[in-house]
C-alpha cells in the first residue's frame, strides 16, 4: 500500500476560528458539517481513491463535488 504525500493546500479550509468551519458541535466531537459550511462542495476529486463513504459511513459525493474533511454533508 503506497500513501501519496502532497503539500498541495488547495483542499484545506484554513481559518483562525474553528467556528468558521461550521461543524454541528465540535465541542461534543460531532464534526459533521452544517448546511452553511464553506467546506461543502469545496474538496478535491478523490474518486480515484475508491473512498465511497465518509467517517460516519455516509455516502461520499453528495452534491456537486466532494466536501473538505472526513464528513460529507
Amino acid at each position: 500500500l503506497a500513501i501519496a504525500q502532497s503539500t498541495d493546500s488547495r483542499n484545506n479550509l484554513t481559518t483562525r476560528n474553528a467556528g468558521d468551519a461550521k461543524f454541528v458541535n465540535a465541542g461534543d466531537n460531532n464534526y459533521r458539517l452544517q448546511g452553511s459550511s464553506p467546506a461543502i462542495d469545496a474538496g478535491a476529486d478523490i474518486s480515484g481513491y475508491n473512498i465511497d463513504t465518509d467517517f460516519y459511513d455516509s455516502k461520499r459525493l453528495n452534491g456537486a463535488t466532494y466536501d473538505i474533511g472526513a464528513s460529507e454533508f
